[in-house]
């Protein structure tokens, strides 16, 4: 069992093409679905940090990946939540997740919230943030990892490859 992390397909926006290299919407998400297709088995867990799709069509896209899906909520995320229920019935959905000291979330966390300290013991503070949101570009922060297919190969990332990033055990 694998565990992936990606964000920002924007599957069925027509929008979000005039700001990357495809020809059309179905080149795009077709890339996106052939990287996830091919990297994640039903086996595997799926984070999708956000900004997921606008259309039923779209969560029907979605719907087509492969793994138990953890969603987090989009500021594009917009459809009634009966809406995701009903293509999603199984899955989790959060404004953010926590793995150990890692916050996973669709936008970027301010830096002050790495930086919390705690004197109990039994608080993991969170050190590092995955998240989307920003697309294409990069938070000068080593702290925080950018998994938008954007900058991805429009495909998924193992959270273990992030977690070594980090020099973090799985």
């Amino acid at each position: 069992m694998t565990t992936w992390v990606l964000a920002d397909t924007h599957f069925r926006d027509t929008n979000c093409i005039k700001y990357r290299d495809f020809s059309n919407l179905q080149q795009m998400e077709r890339r996106i679905l052939d990287n996830c297709r091919r990297l994640i088995s039903p086996q595997d867990t799926v984070y999708l940090l956000g900004d997921l799709a606008s259309s039923r069509e779209g969560l029907n896209l979605l719907r087509s990946i492969k793994g138990t899906k953890k969603i987090v909520w989009g500021n594009h995320d917009t459809m009634p939540l009966p809406l995701y229920l009903d293509y999603f019935p199984d899955s989790q959905f959060r404004m953010w997740y926590k793995i150990k000291n890692v916050i996973l979330s669709h936008t970027p966390i301010h830096p002050q919230e790495l930086e919390y300290k705690s004197s109990s013991v039994n608080i993991c503070p969170p050190r590092y943030n995955i998240h989307g949101h920003v697309h294409d570009f990069t938070i000068d922060d080593d702290r925080y990892f950018n998994t938008s297919v954007d900058v991805n190969n429009w495909g998924p990332v193992k959270l273990q490859d992030i977690l070594s990033h980090w020099n973090l055990p799985s």
